[in-house]
């Protein structure tokens, strides 16, 4: 049982078929000897009756006269024909089993002993003996004139006519039997070819899909339009196959889209413009940044990954901690005061989106370099300021010179008046 247990599948509906088809075939062929046997041995038993009576009914007027020469004739013609091969010996006996007639032209056989008519019963009226060379059935019919027993004729059927017979059946059934044999094996092979050629397959294409390979097809693809079932129909193995080939294109056509995603995805964080940042949703530490983060703010990828976001920015976790709509990026603050490497300190726009990297729950924060933009506000305030000082100072100038041009025209006027 271990060893069928190593066996592949294909090799177990083999030899299951194959045995069964030996055992089977070999209970057939016993069962039919064992019913031949028999039925050859009664037809051989009844056949030495019938000869045995019919001799018993041409004997029974010779018995009376005890005519010895007509019996001899009558034990002879019993053996011409066709009955030569079935009977080996005959003899007739009169009441007391003195023996009046035979066939044995070289005496009795050592040990052969007839018996007397009166002594035949139903149970000893067939024998199974060696007589010689011969194994027979000795076969005894009393020899009947009304109700009385005048004698009996014994002879003997010779077994060896069965057994040629049998011989003869024997060599058929087993030519029947290997004939049936090789034909089994042939079925049984290509029965267990065809039911686990698409398991063989399915074995294949998922060793195949455990290297990352998903470039299989279905064994049913390579047939022909004539020999390709329609969806849904063949045998349940064969549906099976193609079912988990759908599959397995269905999981391919996703991983291409997952690996272009992704691709997208590199591209777009590597080459984005703003930094990005990957961060750890409960943490809030770095998992990732792109090379814009390591220009703006002066860190390596290294020394960025493991610091806390509120490192680099004057922030609230208060601030992350909201619903996001699916699939879009909301702002969690304008113009945040971030620090850059050296302790020099910029101003950026956060935006935030959750999503999964690496098996962890994260959120993508991107950065918005405002620096520029805030130096240029500043800028614009301060000359807004310097223009309103301007024109202040010309409206107090304007304010004073009127008092003082009275002024300066009285006292003119006074030193003309001198």
């Amino acid at each position: 049982m271990t060893y069928f247990s190593r066996l592949s599948l294909k090799n177990k509906i083999f030899v299951s078929c194959l045995g069964f088809t030996l055992i089977v075939s070999f209970l057939i062929a016993l069962l039919t000897r064992s019913l031949l046997i028999s039925s050859l041995t009664g037809e051989l038993k009844e056949r030495g009756v019938g000869i045995a009576k019919g001799t018993a009914d041409s004997s029974r007027v010779f018995i009376l006269t005890r005519n010895r020469a007509e019996l001899t004739g009558l034990a002879y013609d019993a053996r011409l024909g066709n009955r030569r091969d079935v009977v080996v010996y005959l003899l007739i006996t009169d009441r007391e089993g003195q023996i009046l007639a035979h066939t044995f032209t070289t005496g009795f056989p050592k040990g052969f002993t007839p018996l007397a008519a009166a002594d035949v019963t139903p149970e000893n009226q067939i024998q199974s003996r060696r007589v010689g060379s011969h194994r027979v059935f000795h076969v005894t019919v009393p020899v009947k004139e009304g109700i009385y027993t005048i004698g009996s004729v014994q002879m003997g059927v010779d077994r060896a006519h069965i057994d040629g017979l049998i011989d003869r059946l024997r060599m058929i059934f087993m030519s029947f039997l290997s004939l049936v044999t090789l034909l089994f094996f042939f079925l049984s092979h290509r029965l267990a070819k065809t039911i686990t050629r698409p398991i063989t397959a399915l074995i294949q294409h998922t060793n195949r899909l455990t290297q990352g390979d998903f470039n299989v097809s279905s064994s049913s693809e390579h047939k022909t339009d004539g020999e390709k079932p329609p969806d849904g129909q063949g045998d349940e193995i064969s549906i099976l196959s193609d079912s988990f080939m759908r599959m397995i294109r269905e999981l391919s056509r996703s991983t291409e889209r997952l690996k272009a995603s992704r691709k997208n995805y590199r591209s777009l964080f590597h080459a984005g413009p703003n930094p990005i940042f990957v961060v750890h949703q409960t943490t809030y530490d770095i998992l990732d940044a792109n090379p814009k983060a390591e220009e703006v703010f002066g860190y390596t990828r290294q020394e960025l990954l493991g610091k806390s976001l509120f490192e680099l920015c004057d922030l609230n976790p208060d601030a992350f901690d909201r619903e996001y709509p699916s699939g879009t990026s909301i702002v969690i603050s304008s113009k945040v005061e971030a620090f850059a490497k050296g302790h020099s300190s910029l101003f950026i726009n956060i935006h935030a989106s959750p999503a999964e990297y690496r098996k962890k729950e994260v959120i993508i924060v991107a950065a918005t370099d405002i620096t520029e933009l805030v130096e240029k506000d500043t800028q614009l305030i301060q000359a807004s300021k310097m223009k309103n000082f301007e024109k202040m100072s010309v409206g107090i100038a304007h304010e004073i010179n009127q008092p003082l041009n009275a002024i300066k025209m009285g006292s003119e006027y006074l030193t003309m008046m001198q």
